[in-house]
């Protein structure tokens, strides 16, 4: 798929002022996403590597979702959870093994 430009205003440890969470950071195979909001939801989970090119994609309709990060290599990258009125990013690190 063609690479995206991505301007980031901020990238956050955590969505301080949303209702949700992104566990385990750093992660390993599994990231889990909770949205405590149901206002919040569906939701888009998309994972970009720090080029801007999107790995993984998954709608999340669950108040609580886990991802399968197997794919992934070690290293940096930016969550981008698209509700129907906002757009959060989230700062992610994935570990070796």
């Amino acid at each position: 798929s063609e690479p995206v430009s991505i301007v980031v205003l901020a990238i956050t440890n955590g969505f301080k002022n949303a209702s949700m969470r992104c566990y385990p950071n750093p992660f390993n195979n599994i990231l889990t996403i909770n949205i405590q909001s149901a206002s919040m939801l569906p939701a888009k989970a998309t994972i970009y590597d720090m080029q801007g090119i999107p790995l993984l994609e998954t709608v999340i309709s669950n108040p609580e979702e886990s991802m399968s990060t197997e794919l992934l290599l070690p290293g940096a990258y930016v969550l981008m959870l698209t509700t129907e009125t906002d757009i959060f990013y989230y700062n992610l690190i994935k570990i070796p093994k």
